[in-house]
Parts: structure tokens; C-alpha cells; sequence
């Protein structure tokens, strides 16, 4: 495994540990001192609540995607003409 990949396993590792953790937690378990009942959510509110970062992330980068190539048709070529560069 080379140095660049490793990142990528430690942010996979934290997503799986903190949804284990939000599924899991018990009641027995109070951080704050008991001043609040704690509860893992379960896997129903856990599982809509990763759809719904899917989706949001996928048609952000569907979003960033079209108006980069909208960019580059129609702005990068008013921006090369200008500086005098052929356009194929």
C-alpha cells in the first residue's frame, strides 16, 4: 500500500466506525454525565441519513461536472481567443 492510499482507509475506517457507533451506542453509556439520554439511532435513521449524503454528494458533482464543461465550451473559448490561441 503506498502513502497516498492510506488516507483514503483511514477516512473509510472512520465513516465505518462512527456508523457502528451511531447504530450501536448503548444507553448505559452517558459522556456527558447522564444529563442526557444517549441511544444508538439504529440502522433504519442511519441508513436514509447515508442515502441522503449519496445523493446529495452525486448530484453535487453531477452539478460541478456540467458547469465545468459548460465553462470550458463557452467561457474558456472567449477567454483563449482573446490571448490569440487557436481554437481546434
Amino acid at each position: 500500500m503506498t502513502s497516498t492510499n492510506q488516507p483514503h482507509l483511514y477516512q473509510l475506517l472512520f465513516l465505518v466506525g462512527s456508523t457502528f457507533i451511531s447504530v450501536y451506542w448503548p444507553l448505559s453509556v452517558q459522556p456527558d454525565g447522564g444529563r442526557a439520554q444517549i441511544q444508538g439511532a439504529g440502522w433504519v435513521p442511519i441508513v436514509v441519513t447515508w442515502m441522503c449524503i449519496i445523493i446529495t454528494w452525486f448530484a453535487a458533482d453531477v452539478a460541478k461536472t456540467l458547469m465545468s464543461f459548460i465553462f470550458r465550451k463557452y467561457v474558456g473559448n472567449c477567454v483563449r481567443e482573446r490571448e490569440g490561441e487557436q481554437i481546434l
